[in-house]
């Protein structure tokens, strides 16, 4: 079982010479974690994401924070969790992620019962994120963690988040440290 997948920093050559192959991969078997290092989110990066697409089904944590892929990218990873039995943390902080892409997560996390920790601060998700975060987390039975630290949330995500937690009895943590709202 692979635990961690690294990938190194392309070289800034002809765009043929910059496609990463299996050489360029420097994999370790540290359990438990994978780190995507130094990933775009440009033509080659999206190759390299649909090679690791194949293999996100077989980590515990994945970390792809900071490479801005946006919501294009987030679409493209969530099918993968979709059925993931083995993830149970996930950080997509710092990756330009907005409310319409929120919506990928529907399925994920309506057939996911694994993940217990979703991390999606840094995102621009504002108050229409946080809504929609919300009416797919009313019923997911698996996410006890939701990070949404700097994610533009105001007071109606505020509202919203606070009414799934009278509605969700197993989400227990959630950070929403600097946002901005006007009840305090």
């Amino acid at each position: 079982l692979i635990g961690r997948i690294s990938f190194p920093k392309p070289q800034k050559t002809a765009k043929t010479e910059n496609k990463p192959s299996a050489t360029q991969m420097n994999w370790s078997f540290a359990a438990g974690t994978n780190l995507l290092k130094n990933l775009r989110s440009d033509e080659d990066s999206k190759l390299t994401l649909n090679h690791f697409a194949a293999e996100l089904r077989s980590f515990r944590v994945v970390d792809i924070s900071g490479r801005n892929f946006g919501d294009e990218g987030l679409f493209f990873l969530a099918e993968s969790l979709a059925y993931n039995k083995t993830v149970e943390e996930v950080d997509f902080s710092a990756n330009g992620i907005t409310a319409a892409g929120l919506k990928a997560f529907y399925g994920v996390l309506q057939s996911n019962i694994y993940l217990k920790t979703l991390n999606l601060s840094g995102n621009p998700i504002g108050d229409e994120g946080a809504k929609c975060l919300c009416e797919i987390l009313v019923n997911n039975t698996g996410i006890q963690k939701l990070q949404l630290n700097s994610a533009g949330l105001g007071d109606e995500g505020a509202k919203a988040i606070a009414e799934l937690l009278k509605k969700n009895s197993i989400l227990r943590i959630i950070e929403l440290n600097n946002n901005m709202t006007e009840i305090g």
